[in-house]
């Protein structure tokens, strides 16, 4: 079972005070989300709720797990954002040109080159001065560019 899908189950919970509730946010059985909360409660060695009747609240442990639980969802949703956009510029190709090119040619080459729709490629354009173009290539902050 999956520790996140856990962690999850308990923060719903936390924030909704009903099993039954938080099994139909989370689109899952009542039981299932019971059988989270056990695991955790076992993994803990702490009873993470009081329950009574219908309504669960948060005990002391439950108050530190559910910080700590919106932390590690917190992350998880960051290093993914961080993940799709390192795929995103390995895909890209970083293309200078100066600032006359960009203006005055650059749109109508992109708007004329046909791609494989299937291709994955990404252009980067990126328009700076002379002086500036030239020192990034011999700085090899660059390796390529278009100057006129």
């Amino acid at each position: 079972m999956n520790t996140l899908e856990k962690m999850e189950s308990f923060i719903v919970l936390a924030e909704c005070h009903s099993f039954t509730e938080a099994a139909r946010r989370l689109y899952c059985s009542q039981p299932t989300i019971s059988h989270h909360i056990n695991k955790l409660e076992e993994n803990f060695d702490s009873k993470l709720f009081h329950r009574s009747g219908k309504k669960v609240e948060l005990t002391k442990q439950g108050e530190i797990l559910l910080h700590y639980a919106r932390e590690i969802m917190n992350l998880v949703d960051e290093a993914s954002e961080k993940i799709k956009k390192a795929d995103y510029y390995e895909q890209t190709f970083p293309v200078y040109v100066s600032h006359y090119i960009a203006e005055n040619y650059f749109s109508k080459i992109m708007s004329q080159q046909q791609l494989d729709s299937t291709s994955q490629q990404y252009y980067e354009i990126n328009s700076h001065c002379y002086a500036d173009l030239r020192r990034s290539l011999q700085e090899k902050q660059t390796k390529f560019t278009i100057m006129k």
